[in-house]
């Protein structure tokens, strides 16, 4: 993996600018009149015009998983009270709680889900959830520096993993996504602006700049060198857009295929952030070190949705709905390669790593889903020695 998460950081903002525009012009994003893949010819998109993506991507429904093939062990209503009641997978929002970097894997994580005027709190291995009363207009929850960020209203509020209220920003406006920073720095999106606003350690906006209209998730990331930073995504528009609280500036942004499901970032501190494009059953591996880039991207089984990073094994997961199957795949070769597999519930909805390097599956019906160490251990061994039946691809005749 050192060729991927160890880019050389560049010196000067300009420069990386520079750089990041020619990333952009080639992905079809950097202007307005940029025609897009997916979309007929002569259209475009700008700021006020709908994506080839729908908001949010949905997932298509799982059939009914099969109780005695299940990995692992399956917890029964932990987060019940959130249970997605429309259908829609994207519509189950949940964080791991922080900190990440040298401290992520000292403890079994907790994670939040956010349900009505609800933060519910649970570890891997938890019976049920505990309940913490939150604002009732609370939209979107978010991995924090010290816990999780909620945007709720005109506040972004940061809760511990004790449930208490650790921070709270006032916003310019409505605020739609945002998150805290370890140093207590910090930025967010508004319902009624296509900017970022930047808040430096005492909750003052200190700058803003200029990014994407629809901005409605926030993904904390940890570089390998340098202060974190944040990869809000535009769903409308299926970008992930890299923004600097320390530097108080929008660096890049960059395509997720053609219809994002999910985005996660590693735990640890080497900036990898994985995404599904649901709508084209791919996954996709950036980094955010220097600036955004994407590395790689590989086929997946139909309706790819919850993605994690797996900083243990080096291994990028993802949740396919449509077969209810979570597969790893090995990246450190340059090529994706699938090493493993396993069965899971129906309609999972998120995927974390624990403490202890197994994974917590979340399904949107409040369910959860843990597999330990030893089985995902075991999984990657059983198809180390098999010949991959994806890649490479098949040789030719007489090779």
């Amino acid at each position: 993996m050192k060729n991927l998460l160890h880019t050389p950081t560049l010196r000067k903002t300009a420069t990386r600018m520079s750089v990041a525009v020619l990333a952009v012009a080639g992905l079809g994003l950097s202007s307005c009149g940029s025609s897009l893949p997916g979309l007929p010819d002569g259209d475009t998109q700008d700021q006020g015009a709908p994506s080839v993506a729908d908001l949010p991507m949905k997932a298509v429904d799982s059939p009914q998983a099969q109780s005695d093939s299940v990995a692992g062990s399956v917890a029964r209503g932990v987060f019940a009270d959130a249970d997605v009641k429309d259908g829609n997978t994207a519509n189950f929002r949940s964080a791991a709680f922080g900190p990440l970097g040298d401290n992520a894997h000292e403890s079994s994580q907790s994670i939040g889900v956010l349900a009505g005027s609800s933060l519910l709190i649970a570890s891997p291995g938890d019976a049920k959830a505990r309940s913490v009363s939150v604002p009732d207009d609370c939209t979107d929850i978010a991995t924090s520096g010290a816990g999780v960020a909620l945007a709720c209203g005109s506040s972004l509020i940061e809760y511990t993993a004790e449930g208490k209220e650790a921070r709270k920003v006032d916003t310019k406006g409505t605020v739609r996504s945002g998150t805290f920073t370890a140093d207590g720095l910090g930025a967010y999106s508004t319902s009624d602006s296509d900017k970022v606003y930047f808040f430096d350690a005492e909750g003052k906006t200190v700058g803003d700049d200029i990014v994407s209209k629809d901005l409605d998730r926030s993904v904390l990331v940890q570089p390998h060198d340098g202060p974190q930073r944040v990869a809000m995504i535009d769903r409308t528009r299926t970008s992930i857009n890299d923004v600097a609280p320390a530097d108080k500036a929008y660096n890049a942004a960059l395509r997720i295929g053609q219809g994002v499901g999910q985005v996660a970032a590693s735990a640890s501190t080497d900036g990898v952030v994985v995404a599904s494009d649901t709508r084209q059953d791919q996954l996709l591996i950036y980094t955010m070190n220097d600036v955004v880039r994407l590395h790689q991207s590989t086929p997946t089984g139909h309706s790819p949705f919850a993605v994690t990073w797996d900083s243990q094994r080096n291994l990028a997961w993802v949740s396919t709905t449509a077969d209810n199957t979570l597969t790893a795949f090995d990246i450190t070769t340059g090529v994706p390669v699938a090493v493993a597999d396993m069965a899971t519930l129906a309609n999972i909805a998120a995927v974390y790593p624990t403490g202890d390097h197994g994974l917590m599956l979340l399904s949107k019906n409040g369910d959860v889903q843990t597999i330990e160490a030893s089985a995902i251990d075991t999984a990657v061994k059983k198809n180390a020695d098999k010949p991959s039946t994806q890649y490479p691809v098949k040789k030719i005749a007489g090779e």
